[in-house]
């Protein structure tokens, strides 16, 4: 794997690992295949340098494991051939294996910014001589920038397990909602609460009581029913 002083990044975006992991995964290799074999359904010298760091880079997202035979991983048949699930979480697991977007993750999260702070995240993280920094920020950004969708995916599927929030009793408030800055709260009592848009806030009030005033005689109209 290329480094940046001591520390590694994969020679390939994760996106081009698991399309290698599919290769292999699929007939007629069927989940295994020789380093030599691989190289040569890649059109790749087995000997050359780029063919070296891309099975690296397969080994270190955690794809592949074997010496003289490439077997896939796991990790690597649940991405190609697991539930949604199992593919989403896999693919961020197989991303966050690689220490530098662990580390990037934490400190940037999945919001990444333009080249010139990227770098000086990545010289922060990497201690490394600045100009070494400046010849790949870009690479590793985009590298970073191909595995952060995995990263949105796993966190978005986190929250629907964990559920919607709990309702609170039949005709009390939730007072846990909070008020946007751009609106107006009007309270009513206890349980009653009416948010307005600050701009044109009578314009706002005429038109949400006469709303209120169909509704309620709709209510009537049921209840005579």
């Amino acid at each position: 794997m290329p480094k940046l002083n001591n520390t590694s990044y994969p020679y390939i975006k994760l996106s081009r690992a698991i399309e290698i992991a599919r290769r292999i995964c699929e007939a007629p290799y069927k989940g295994e295949i020789s380093v030599s074999g691989l190289a040569q359904e890649l059109k790749m010298s087995d000997k050359g340098g780029g063919f070296l760091y891309l099975v690296a880079s397969l080994r270190d997202y955690g794809l592949v494991d074997g010496t003289g035979t490439l077997r896939a991983t796991e990790m690597a048949k649940k991405i190609i051939a697991g539930t949604p699930e199992e593919m989403s979480r896999s693919r961020a697991e197989s991303f966050l294996k690689v220490e530098l977007f662990r580390n990037l993750k934490e400190k940037i999260g999945t919001e990444v910014p333009a080249i010139e702070q990227f770098s000086v995240v990545l010289r922060d993280l990497t201690k490394a001589d600045p100009l070494k920094v400046k010849t790949v920020a870009e690479t590793i950004r985009n590298l970073y920038l191909d595995g952060v969708p995995c990263i949105k995916s796993l966190e978005e599927g986190k929250k629907g397990e964990s559920g919607m929030p709990n309702e609170p009793p039949k005709g009390q408030l939730d007072t846990s909602m909070a008020t946007p800055p751009m609106l107006e709260e009007l309270k009513f009592g206890e349980n009653v609460r009416i948010w307005l848009p600050k701009e044109n806030i009578k314009e706002a009030w005429t038109k949400a009581k006469k709303m209120i005033d169909i509704y309620l005689g709709v209510e009537k109209h049921k209840e005579e029913g």
